[in-house]
């Protein structure tokens, strides 16, 4: 949180138009330690996420600075469920899908479903326009991002795994009535 000076600035966490490039800020590692994932698989790892201030705060920084030159189309902040809900989350707000590849994620994620679920701390999912590419990755330089897909018209959610194959291959429809359907007594 902060404050925002220019309210018309704001970034919101939906994807905006097909074609933009789907980043991911940070490191992905097998921590989930004390996560919902784990606690639903009844599986122990006692890997709990680990906190480098320092390194978040760069990427925090750099961040801000390619949204004050508007550069950043969307951005979700990754925590409770992983990458897997923050994706989930980005094609929902915006009904656009997400084509996603795992392959080349920074970090030492060992399987798919950690590398979905993991709660590694500081990574920021964000999509930015094809034609704001090259000036973006300059801004990033310093900190561990990758391109992991594109924003696509085809309303689906498919990601392929650390292998390259296809591992996740929803329809959107369907991911935003089971969203909405927790909420359908409030």
């Amino acid at each position: 949180m902060s404050v925002v000076d220019d309210v018309f600035k704001v970034v919101s966490l939906d994807a905006k138009m097909s074609g933009d490039l789907v980043y991911l800020l940070g490191e992905t590692h097998d921590e989930l330690g004390g996560s919902e994932y784990f606690s639903m698989t009844q599986e122990s790892n006692e890997t709990v996420p680990q906190v480098n201030t320092a390194k978040n705060k760069k990427t925090y920084i750099a961040l801000s600075l390619a949204i004050t030159k508007q550069l950043v189309a969307s951005s979700i902040g990754i925590g409770r469920g992983g990458l897997a809900v923050a994706l989930a989350k980005k094609a929902i707000g915006g009904q656009l899908g997400l084509s996603i590849s795992l392959q080349k994620l920074n970090g030492n994620a060992t399987r798919n479903d950690y590398a979905l679920y993991s709660e590694s701390q500081g990574r920021i999912l964000i999509t930015v326009a094809k034609e704001n590419k090259v000036v973006f990755e300059k801004l990033m330089k310093e900190i561990p991002y990758q391109q992991i897909g594109t924003v696509t018209k085809e309303r689906k959610l498919t990601v392929s795994g650390l292998e390259g194959k296809e591992i996740v291959n929803l329809d959107l429809k369907k991911i935003t009535e089971a969203y909405r359907e927790t909420f359908k007594n409030y």
